[in-house]
This record gives structure tokens, C-alpha cells and sequence, in this order.
């Protein structure tokens, strides 16, 4: 009997310390909870945005008079003096392709331009029309530069080269037709020149790309059945880039590569509104200037990637349309022509602007 009643005391000696511990616990919890409701959790202050990363004006584009878009003038010929095209030979030197009137005559000239200097040496001068192409007449590994002339007894334009300096020029190509041979691009390794082929007479037909060593051997069609035009060469040599329609017409220009054999031609970019043409493969990159155009806007300058298909504007045809851009070969700098001013649309100069992207 005394040990049962050890025994229920023993157990009600438990029973009230758990209940001790358990209302512990309970006014625990209750006292979290309330000071958990009570919490006002306030919003994280406003973090400000990281400052963005200011490139520097590059130094080439310093002292140029500036237009809205940022785009610098590089230069402006005297009254009378047109200006067909503008093309990187390195980084610091451009080729210009002009004309001028001489009384009853006209004279075209091929010009080597220095940058930094703003003064330019004729290569090149006389009556025969002489045009260079936009992008890559001359490479930096090679010391020629090509050009197309126009044969005065037939009319029809061939391919020539010379030295940087001018000298021994040299006729690359000769043929029989009514094509004109126009805009040679040459490769890196200084072998091919890639060419486009116009025929247009009697009717147009469209045009094709072809190429040609540097010493006129070895003749190669390299496209067919579109118009295609303004060939152009990747950083390495294998590709070949130019802008096609279809023969037929009433279709935009496009975006089209190959390789340098013309195997695997295909689209690197085909847009329905728009034209895409003077296409310029900027260094070793994915990325090509191109001048885009579409119904009511002036022509302008594009970066447009390859591979995503995504672009930005880099000039805004402020002074109106814009054409023959060339990239410098370290891919930082496009130039390009456009007009003077707004109000002089007729009078084009050389214009640079810079790739931020």
C-alpha cells in the first residue's frame, strides 16, 4: 500500500512538471507568433543602377565635327569633287574613289587618305572611270590594291590592280562580253580577288560572283541563277560574303555568305521590308555593318549579328542616305558616305563613325 501511493505521487510529481514545461512552451510560441505578426517588413531601399561603362571616343574621331548621331565628318571635298567610295586599307588609311569635272572632261582619280593628317596622295588620275570598292580593294598583307577601270574602245569595265603606292598597274582581267567586272575585294593571303560580274545588257540578267587569282589565272563562277553583288572576304580567307535578290525582282536585298570555293551558299540574314546590302564582316566577329533600307526612312548603317539575327542602327540617316560602309580591319570604326547636310543632299563627304557594341 505505501508503495502505491510512492508510486502516485512519483506521477503526479511528473504529470505537473510536464504540464510546467508544456505551458512554457505554449506562452513560448504564443509570445514568436505575436512578435512575428507585429514585424513591419520594409522594402529594400532603391539600389542605384551601376554606372555604365563609358567607352572613349576613339582617338581617330577626335577634333571631327560632330552631327546628332554621333556620327564625326571626316571629310568634305572642294565643290565640283564627287565622292564614289571610301575603304579601309588599315587602320589609319582609306582609299577614295572621286571625280571631277575638267572642262568637257571628266577625271577619276584613286586617292590614299591618312586620317590623322587629313591629306590624301593621288594614286591614280586620269579620264579613264576608275572605281574601287568600298570594302577591302587593298588588304593590310598585301601590297596591291585593285580596282575596276573602264575600257574606253569597248565600254565595259575590267579588273586592274597596282601597288599601294600606284605603280604597275596591271589589267587582271580580259573578256569578250558586254559584262562589266566591278567591285574586287581582295583576299587576306593576297592570292584571289573576288569580283561581281554585271550584266545588265542588252536586258538585266543579275548579276554573279566570281573570282580570280592576282595574276589572272584561274577564272572560277562562283554563284549562279540570283543577282548577286559586292563580294566581300571574311578575316580568314574561307568565306565570302555578299548581298543577293532573285532575278525576278521586286524583292529585298539579303544577307548571304559561301565559302571561298562557293560551296554551301546560303542566308546569314533575309528580311521581308528591307534591304540589306553592302555587306562588311566586322574583324573575327559574327557581326556585319550593312546599310539597311526600307520605304520612307534614308538608307542607314546597321550592326547585325549572324547568329541571333539582332541588330542596332549606328548612324540614323540624319543628313540623309547613307552608303558604302567600310569597316577598319580592327573592327572599331566604320566609314561611310553620306551628304554634307540635310540641305545638300547632292554633296557627299566621308563620315566615321564609332562601333560601341
Amino acid at each position: 500500500m505505501r508503495g502505491f501511493k510512492r508510486f502516485l505521487l512519483v506521477m503526479l510529481v511528473l504529470g505537473v512538471l510536464a504540464g510546467a514545461g508544456f505551458g512554457v512552451l505554449w506562452v513560448k510560441h504564443r509570445v514568436e507568433a505575436y512578435s512575428l505578426e507585429n514585424i513591419v517588413v520594409e522594402p529594400a531601399p532603391p539600389q542605384p543602377k551601376p554606372p555604365e561603362e563609358k567607352i572613349a571616343l576613339d582617338e581617330r574621331l577626335e577634333g571631327l565635327l560632330s552631327r546628332e548621331d554621333e556620327a564625326r565628318l571626316l571629310y568634305a571635298p572642294e565643290p565640283g569633287t564627287k565622292i564614289l567610295s571610301a575603304a579601309f586599307i588599315d587602320n589609319g588609311t582609306l582609299m577614295l574613289t572621286t571625280s571631277a569635272a575638267q572642262g568637257k572632261e571628266t577625271r577619276w582619280n584613286l586617292e590614299r587618305f591618312d586620317i590623322a593628317s587629313a591629306t590624301s596622295v593621288q594614286l591614280l588620275g586620269s579620264t579613264a572611270f576608275r572605281l574601287a570598292s568600298s570594302h577591302r580593294p587593298a588588304h593590310r598583307n598585301v601590297n596591291r590594291f585593285c580596282y575596276s577601270e573602264r575600257d574606253a574602245k569597248r565600254g565595259v569595265f575590267e579588273i586592274w590592280c597596282a601597288d599601294l603606292d600606284g605603280r604597275n598597274a596591271k589589267q587582271i582581267t580580259t573578256h569578250d562580253g558586254k559584262e562589266d567586272l566591278l567591285s574586287p575585294a581582295i583576299s587576306p593571303d593576297g592570292a584571289w580577288i573576288a569580283f561581281e560580274v554585271l550584266a545588265e545588257r542588252p536586258k538585266p540578267q543579275g548579276s554573279t560572283i566570281w573570282k580570280v587569282r592576282l595574276d589572272g589565272s584561274d577564272l572560277q563562277q562562283l554563284t549562279r541563277g540570283a543577282d548577286d553583288r559586292r563580294p566581300s572576304w571574311s578575316d580568314d580567307g574561307r568565306k565570302i560574303y555578299f548581298q543577293r535578290r532573285p532575278i525576278a525582282g521586286g524583292t529585298s536585298w539579303d544577307m548571304y555568305g559561301m565559302d571561298a570555293d562557293g560551296k554551301n551558299s546560303g542566308p546569314l540574314l533575309r528580311t521581308h521590308e528591307e534591304d540589306e546590302s553592302f555587306l562588311a564582316r566586322r574583324a573575327a566577329t559574327d557581326t556585319f555593318v550593312v546599310v539597311e533600307s526600307a520605304s520612307g526612312v534614308p538608307a542607314r548603317l546597321k550592326l547585325i549579328d549572324a547568329v541571333t539575327k539582332a541588330g542596332e542602327y549606328l548612324t540614323a540617316g540624319t543628313n540623309g542616305s547613307e552608303t558604302s560602309p567600310s569597316v577598319s580591319p580592327d573592327g572599331r570604326v566604320v566609314a561611310f558616305i553620306a551628304p554634307i547636310s540635310a540641305d545638300q543632299p547632292d554633296a557627299l563627304a566621308v563620315w566615321l563613325a564609332q562601333i560601341k557594341y
